[in-house]
């Protein structure tokens, strides 16, 4: 896993997904700084009480890209991004408007967002998996899933291997009604939005998808393969669940600096 080490250093950002924060790449981070390389793995929107817009608006796909398009711009240089779940969407977002801003792309867990929408439409079995936006968006989706000390919250993870006190690192700071409508606040936002990057990935990209995953269907995951131009690779993780993050840091860490290895620096203008 050190064999991007001998490479110039990077920088890496990583975006999180729902109900998480910044919290769940820790250790992949390690593996990353330990190659070399720097990261960041910013709390996105809705998740820290200095970044919570009132309008519905704010929390769309589009608009969170659009603010973190701002900052890569600042940077000077392109980065190479990681994201997962909600995280997954928005770098796929950025990717696919942005790609001058992008050394590579890793989407763990998250399709291609018209592989997704795609699956959705015509795939049973994504639709099944896609039951629980319907609760997330119910007028008293936040009251039942902060009764009885968040149980509702935490039964998000009820799939999950992770430890009871990860699981309270992630519901404590979302348990609150301000910090949960919040977070809850970007499926809201898919309501018309309508809209979707145009289109095909032309940034290196890896997708790992674990096939035991309760969000994305095989469908979803291996639909992706079409939507990319660039240097694609799959990597599928057998029993694999939708936190890999979490529960497989080093597979994670493994698939970003192997990509990184494989790419060189792309010059600023994308072309």
């Amino acid at each position: 896993m050190n064999t991007a080490a001998a490479h110039e250093p990077r920088t890496i950002v990583l975006l999180h997904g729902f109900p998480q924060s910044s919290l769940c790449w820790n250790d992949v981070q390690r593996s990353l700084r330990a190659a070399g390389h720097h990261t960041v793995a910013p709390d996105l929107r809705g998740y820290t009480p200095h970044d919570r817009p009132a309008e519905q608006e704010a929390y769309r796909s589009e608009a969170i890209a659009d603010c973190l398009i701002s900052t890569l711009e600042h940077l000077g240089t392109p980065v190479d991004l990681v994201g997962h779940d909600w995280g997954g969407g928005v770098a796929w977002h950025i990717a696919l408007r942005r790609p001058d801003l992008l050394r590579s792309l890793t989407a763990v867990s998250t399709p291609h967002p018209a592989a997704y929408t795609r699956a959705l439409r015509e795939d049973p079995e994504q639709r099944r998996k896609s039951e629980y936006i319907k609760f997330f968006t119910s007028a008293d989706a936040t009251d039942q899933l902060l009764a009885d000390n968040a149980a509702g919250l935490r039964a998000v993870f009820s799939h999950s291997r992770m430890s009871a006190e990860l699981i309270s690192s992630y519901v404590g700071p979302l348990s609150t009604p301000a910090a949960l409508n919040a977070a809850l606040a970007w499926y809201h936002a898919v309501d018309g939005a309508g809209s979707q990057p145009p289109g095909r990935c032309i940034v290196p990209t890896c997708y790992l998808w674990g096939d035991s995953d309760e969000a994305f269907s095989h469908a979803a995951a291996e639909g992706t393969a079409a939507l990319v131009e660039g240097p694609y690779t799959f990597r599928v993780l057998r029993g694999g669940s939708h936190w890999l993050p979490d529960e497989n840091p080093d597979e994670v860490a493994s698939a970003v600096l192997e990509l990184i290895a494989s790419t060189t620096a792309r010059p600023s203008g994308g072309e």
